[in-house]
């Protein structure tokens, strides 16, 4: 995954994924409304969403709900 605007990707785990959106977890936390590209040779092609919500998520990481677009 990678932040609009920013040339690093980071790792995170998806799951819940649909045709509309997945959630992630991470240790980079994002910003609502942030759009990120995601790249995953295993269970999505290249996707653009936007980040709809972001929690912490045991003091370590952050769960994020993305929407594609």
């Amino acid at each position: 995954m990678t932040p609009s605007g920013e040339d690093e990707p980071f790792d995170g785990i998806l799951f819940d994924i649909s045709e509309s959106g997945l959630h992630i977890i991470t240790i980079h936390p994002l910003k609502e409304g942030e759009t990120i590209s995601i790249k995953s040779v295993v269970t999505l092609p290249s996707k653009t969403a936007v980040v709809r919500w972001c929690k912490n998520y045991h003091d370590l990481y952050s769960k994020i709900g993305l929407k594609f677009v």
